[in-house]
């Protein structure tokens, strides 16, 4: 069976064809990955400080998160916020006007854990504070 130049060309520039297709839908979804990422950072900040400008503020908060992210750890160091990706800490963001005293509660780094790509959280702020602070809701 004799297949012609033309015939094997065609067949080589489908291959490539797909394999560009391939890499163009995975580079996409990572771009979107990274934005829901993002999304949810800037979400939660502009929650915080809803809840910072108000005088008394209970509610809670329901985050879409990527995959990636397994769950959400403060911890007191200059950076307040850090965020979990596949179990290891590798992005930290810094979030103002949180209450890292009562966040934490003596302990070194406080963890809540996202279920089915969500993550719901406490914010509170009560008369008289000048912070928020956080609660994980399961």
């Amino acid at each position: 069976m004799q297949l012609s130049f033309g015939m094997i060309f065609s067949i080589l520039l489908i291959v490539v064809f797909i394999a560009f297709a391939f890499f163009g839908i995975k580079h996409f979804l990572e771009i979107q990955q990274q934005a829901s990422y993002y999304q949810f950072v800037e979400d939660f900040k502009s929650d915080v400080n809803k809840a910072w400008n108000e005088p008394e503020y209970i509610d809670t908060k329901e985050y879409s998160v990527p995959r990636k992210v397994t769950g959400i750890c403060f911890v007191n160091e200059e950076e307040n916020l850090q965020i979990l990706i596949k179990d290891s800490l590798s992005e930290r963001e810094a979030i103002p006007n949180l209450n890292l005293e009562k966040i934490l509660n003596g302990q070194e780094r406080v963890c809540i854990n996202a279920k089915n790509n969500q993550l719901t959280l406490a914010l509170s702020k009560t008369y008289g504070e000048n912070e928020v602070t956080i609660k994980g809701v399961n």
